[in-house]
């Protein structure tokens, strides 16, 4: 697939403004969108509108004055004072800033002066950025090849006051300050620079009231991220988080931090130049965001541009790379700038050798939604446009559909489908097998760049299978499906090997190791690399990405803050992750692992273990042994593994499976999923609209407080709705069902089930097999089902229906509605004034106490009203029917026969019975030995 258009290549006709274009800036105002480029020295500014779908038009240009061409610094930033916008190429002086002041139409104006803005040398602006706050707008500045950053006040008649400025210190990153950009975390703004020369970045939170400064992150080269030479830098918002996108052309590298909450710097992406890719020797990095999905382009030294998309994660997927040509104009890129216009986003490209602009077009129309997992087993379904999907944690279901998707699976065991369409499989490393069920050879990509430290096809162990191939590289496994049939080769997946850029590992740690004597082994502030070796030891990261390694013994490994790993190995270990997003495994002993702040990951290894997420959203995998796994607050996803578990899932909507074993699975607060697996489990939904999965053996299922759903599935299992509107599904198995407090609905599934509504107006199925259904109190459903079934209605006005088989129907109190369906029913309406109906076959009806209707049907059937005042309803072809208990003075016979009248029935005595005949069926009155007229009849 093409994302990238070439449209045209774009001048002036003057060689001084079209040569050397470094600084690309847009100006939007409501007579439309202008391009402001900047030559630098000895050059000048010009400006394009970009209209529609069409090549931007030369609006206006300008060469520098002598004394401006002198000063300008070769940048360009666009400032807006009051109702005024100003195009500030760089130059200064210790007390103004010239520049030009540009209109609404795009316009250069005559040069203009910015009074109390300048540097402690003749034109030395290096990069400026202005923001605004509560209290006033602010400037900050970097001097050319300077140290620190300046801040300045806007003051009256659009003058400048210079305040508190930042130095450079031995904690910071501020000399040759390169790039500034700003961004708000959480209601608080920050500052973010980059310096060339120290190959670092430094943020700093702002004062919303006085803009100052104050140091609150770092990271860079001495942090342990490959960079070296700073050159550029974006700052995006998406997916809830602000990230930084760093350019570095001494390392050829792309790097992404994400700014936390508090300002502190953690590196989550790096990505290197390969010959594949356009961003070595990168100068240039340019972001744009169409419906919520982050765009980057990086170009410079190469010969080309590369664009990727952020995703969730912060991580970079590489979509395409184009390379110069003659007709191009990207030799040795100077620039990049990007802006939607419409349904398209306009991209321009400046060159260090080649005149002009060259003009790309990236066609937005096709791009869908994003879909992004909860962190359970979801199932998302795409459009037919161009998605992304994102799995999250959790077993998952991606569905692409129709369009050119990306579909990135996330940790756990999940199943991929492209649908038609050019698609990407972007899949993480996560030591789980996944499946891409419909791969399209030659039209799909297949990315694993997010595998750290693989680098070529050789690499991988590839097997031809009857659906496609098999892949497996360092414990990940993947099973690609031709959608064509048949097997498949590593070049049908990868052609000629992998096309994007290099991932080498994240950040570049120091180690420290013990020895087999009882060691404490702290690190830095830094990424450290511990190793306990033998011994009972204790080892703490402190800041950074750290990984810990206890080794035998009873060891004690803390993380600190950053994004650590903790690995127990032998012995009986206390894991504890602390802040951050960190990876727990016990390995072997009876560990406690506690997950602490962030989204862990939580192994419990072989033995007893206990497992606790803390706060955060976390996964925890208690592996072998009678383990102990508790959510606490977030959205969980707990995993008991083999052996007899216990699960609490704590606050938030979690997920928890037993696996095998015989487990007891709690969800605790939240609206939770609970799955016994294999085992005779007890599960307990608590608070929240939960959902239990019993699995395959007898299981007990109780869902608390709120509107649960429970499936036994297969085994004998017990389930009790418990309070709520519930729904219970008792599966294959002799259940027993119980609803609880609540309309309830319940189905007993196969084999000889019991239902029990309790309270509220339930409904009731119970399906395959000889059931026992009773309401309970309230207004009930009964139905049975198949099978010779038992329904009795308890208190309250119930509906009950027998169906197939030879069933049993009770009213008990209330005025009930009985239906026997097919087969040889007994129906006894008991309290209340009931209505029964016989249907098929030969069945028995007894009215009991109270004023009933009795309608048996077709078939001969065996009527009692017993107490009350009871009408027998009779139709055509009811058969020869039997009455035990008529009594003239309160009860009825009512035929439901067209244009049947009492002159047309023939009525016989014999036996002290009385014999109707209405000619399609009959009616014997037990007892009755004569004097029956008119008045016992009524006709319909």
């Amino acid at each position: 697939m093409t994302y990238l258009g070439f449209r045209s290549t774009i001048n002036t006709g003057q060689d001084a403004l079209d040569n050397g274009i470094t600084g690309l800036e847009f100006h939007q105002t409501g007579q439309g969108v202008f391009l402001l480029t900047s030559s630098g020295v000895n050059g000048g500014v010009s400006s394009y509108q970009l209209t529609g779908s069409s090549t931007a038009q030369l609006v206006d240009s300008a060469l520098f004055s002598p004394g401006m061409s002198s000063t300008a610094s070769g940048g360009l930033s666009l400032l807006d004072v009051g109702s005024d916008t100003y195009a500030l190429t760089g130059g200064s002086n210790s007390n103004q800033m010239d520049g030009y002041q540009i209109s609404d139409t795009g316009g250069i104006g005559a040069t203009a002066s910015l009074v109390g803005v300048g540097t402690s040398q003749q034109g030395g602006v290096s990069v400026m950025t202005a923001m605004t706050l509560a209290a006033h707008d602010m400037l900050y500045m970097a001097e050319l090849g300077g140290s620190g950053i300046s801040a300045y006040r806007l003051g009256q008649q659009a003058q400048y006051d210079a305040t508190a400025s930042v130095s450079d210190t031995d904690d910071s990153y501020l000399s040759n300050v390169v790039a500034l950009c700003h961004c708000d975390v959480g209601g608080q703004s920050y500052l973010v620079a980059a310096s060339g020369t120290e190959n670092g970045v430094s943020c700093y939170s702002v004062n919303s009231t006085t803009g100052a400064l104050s140091l609150s992150g770092t990271m860079g080269a001495a942090n342990g991220l490959g960079i070296n030479n700073p050159t550029d830098m974006e700052v995006v918002s998406a997916y809830g988080n602000s990230y930084v996108i760093l350019a570095s052309a001494g390392s050829n590298s792309l790097s992404v931090m994400q700014i936390m909450p508090g300002g502190q710097l953690v590196a989550v992406d790096h990505l290197i130049d390969t010959l594949n890719t356009r961003f070595g020797d990168v100068v240039s990095v340019e972001t744009f965001t169409v419906n919520g999905r982050v765009y980057v382009m990086a170009g410079g030294g190469d010969d080309g541009v590369s664009l990727f998309t952020l995703l969730p994660d912060g991580h970079l997927l590489h979509l395409e790379t184009t390379e110069d040509t003659n007709a191009l104009g990207l030799n040795n890129v100077a620039g990049i700038a990007a802006r939607q216009v419409g349904q398209e986003v306009q991209v321009f490209v400046s060159s260090q050798n080649e005149a002009g602009l060259t003009q790309f077009s990236f066609d937005i129309a096709p791009l869908g939604n994003q879909y992004l997992g909860q962190g359970q087993n979801d199932t998302l379904t795409g459009s037919d446009q161009d998605d992304m999907m994102s799995g999250g944690d959790g077993d998952d279901v991606l569905r692409g559909g129709a369009g050119a998707d990306i579909l990135l699976d996330g940790a756990g065991v999940d199943q991929l489908y492209g649908g038609a369409g050019a698609d990407i499989f972007a899949l993480s490393a996560d030591n789980q097998l996944d499946r891409i069920m419909d791969f399209q050879i030659g039209v799909d990509l297949l990315d694993l760049s997010s595998f750290q430290m693989l680098y070529s096809l050789s690499q991988l162990s590839a097997t031809a299978t009857s659906y496609g191939i098999r892949i497996e590289f360092r414990g990940e496994v993947i099973e690609v499906h031709n959608q064509a049939g048949g097997p498949m080769s590593l070049q049908d997946v990868f052609g000629n090997g992998f096309t994007g850029p290099d991932r080498p590992p994240l950040v570049i740690t120091q180690g420290l190791s013990g020895d087999d004597a009882d060691n404490t082994i702290e690190g830095t502030a830094g990424a450290d690399i511990l190793n306990g070796l033998g011994g009972d030891d204790i080892l703490r990261g402190f800041g950074a990405d750290d990984t810990l390694t206890g080794g035998a013994g009873n060891d004690t490994l803390e993380g600190g803050d950053g994004l650590d790993r903790l690995e127990g190995d032998d012995g009986d270990d206390t894991l504890d992750g602390g802040a951050g997003n960190d990876t727990l495994s016990g390995g072997v002993g009876a560990d406690l692992l506690l997950g602490g702040l962030g989204n862990d990951r939580i192994y419990g290894g072989d033995d007893n273990d206990q497992l606790y997420g803390g706060r955060g959203h976390d996964w925890m995998h208690g592996q072998g042994g009678d383990d102990r796994l508790s959510g606490s607050s977030g959205h969980d996803l707990l995993r008991g593994g083999d052996g007899n578990d216990r699960l609490y899932g704590g606050n938030g909507n979690d997920r928890l499976s037993g696996n095998a074993g015989d487990d007891l699975v709690r969800g605790q607060s939240g609206d939770d999923r609970l799955y016994g697996g294999d085992g005779q489990d007890l599960l307990l939904g608590d608070d929240g609209a939960d959902v239990l999965y019993g699995a395959n053996d007898s299981d007990r299922l109780y869902g608390g407080t709120g509107d649960d759903t429970l499936f036994g599935n297969a085994g004998d299992d017990r389930l009790h709705g418990e309070g709520g509107h519930d729904t219970l599904s008792g599966g294959a198995g002799r259940d027993f069902l119980l609803g609880g407090a609540g309309d309830d609905r319940l189905y007993g599934g196969a084999d000889n089930d019991r239902l029990y509504g309790s309270d509220g107006n339930d409904s009731m199925r119970g399906q395959s097999g000889d059931d026992r259904l009773s309401g309970g109190a309230g207004h009930d459903l009964l139905r049975g089902n198949e099978g010779d079934d038992r329904l009795y209605g308890g208190s309250g006005n119930d509906r009950l229906s027998g169906n197939v088989g030879n069933d049993l129907l009770r009213g008990q109190s209330g005025d009930d509605i009985l239906y026997g369906g097919q087969g040889e029913d007994l129906m006894i309406g008991d309290e209340g004034a009931d209505m029964l109906y016989g249907a098929l076959h030969a069945d028995r009806l007894y009215g009991g106490a109270g004023n009933d209707t009795l309608d048996g049907g077709r078939g001969d059937d065996h009527l009692s009203g017993e107490a009350g005042q009871d009408v027998f309803v009779f139709h055509h072809h009811d058969g020869q029917d039997v009455i035990t208990d008529f009594d003239r003075a309160e009860d009825l016979i009512q035929l439901d026969i067209n244009g049947l009248s009492f002159a047309d029935l023939n009525i016989s005595y014999a036996n002290g019975n009385a014999v109707v005949d209405y000619g399609s069926g009959a009616i014997t009155f037990e007892g009755i030995s004569g004097g029956l007229d008119a008045s016992d009849f009524v006709f319909v």
